[in-house]
């Protein structure tokens, strides 16, 4: 009687345990769902705030770096941070400090920075994809050509970047140019000694001729100034062949090296290539 007694109890046992096991998967299947999008969402959480935080830290590391080359204080790289709310652009706030710190190795002023920067970010929405470099490509290119040519380097830094970001975006817009090739080809000139070199706008207009004749930045800079160069040297020889005085020539290559390339360029049409050789 005993263990008839047991062995009910048992059975009565197995039976409450498959009841518990029956409630407990109706209750998961219940909440399983719930519990999904629950750990989804920690999931999901956990990724953003890394997000947040790899852009804060670079975030951070764009000011530092924007202060060691500017000069400024903290809290004016803050406020700098701040006045970048009111720029009409979809430049994210680190390529905005890369300008920035772009400006300030270059030796933009402190009180300019901010309008370089926004001058620069202008050109770069300006020019689009037709610039294949980066935006502190863009913002050394424009920074050095304005302080490289007696036109532009006592502008205001605004003023300069917004004329020649204008007269490279009009130029190959116009043509089969491409800025970037036009900002290095001028950049290239601007190591020829002044007096030897035409004025900036001359030279944007070279720079795109040249491109769309297939001569490029590298080839174009480096032949037109060792043409200057070698006539410069030798007066009464180019003088010859262009049948004009030597004094004239040389006021000409002294004054306007551009337009003496573009005489002495008319002056050989006609001519065999044994000619032109000699």
């Amino acid at each position: 009687g005993a263990v008839n007694g047991r062995l009910a109890e048992v059975r009565g046992g197995a039976r409450q345990t498959s009841m518990s096991f029956g409630e407990l998967s109706d209750q998961f299947n219940r909440y399983s769902g719930i519990i999904t999008a629950g750990v989804a969402i920690l999931v999901g959480f956990g990724v953003s705030a890394k997000a947040i935080i790899d852009r804060n830290n670079e975030m951070a590391d764009a000011m530092t770096a924007v202060e060691k080359t500017t000069g400024l204080a903290r809290s004016e790289v803050e406020e700098l941070a701040r006045t970048f709310s009111d720029f009409d652009t979809r430049t994210s706030k680190v390529d905005l400090f890369k300008i920035a710190e772009e400006g300030g190795r270059l030796g933009v002023a402190k009180s300019e920075i901010k309008d370089f920067t926004q001058e620069v970010d202008k050109a770069y929405v300006a020019l689009g994809d037709s610039w294949k470099g980066t935006v502190e490509d863009l913002a050394n290119s424009l920074g050095k050509t304005a302080k490289l040519f007696a036109e532009t380097k006592d502008l205001p830094i605004a003023t300069a970047i917004n004329q020649i970001g204008s007269a490279l975006n009009e130029l190959a817009a116009s043509g089969a140019s491409s800025e970037q090739n036009i900002s290095d080809f001028v950049l290239r000139m601007g190591r020829v000694p002044e007096a030897l070199r035409p004025p900036l706008n001359t030279l944007l207009g070279y720079g795109s001729a040249f491109e769309e004749l297939g001569i490029n930045a590298e080839i174009g800079s480096s032949g037109f100034s060792k043409f200057i160069r070698v006539a410069a040297g030798n007066v009464e020889g180019f003088a010859k062949v262009m049948n004009q005085p030597i004094e004239k020539v040389r006021e000409l290559i002294n004054t306007n090296p551009a337009e003496f390339f573009l005489q002495f360029s008319e002056g050989l049409k006609g001519l065999d290539g044994d000619e032109i050789a000699n």
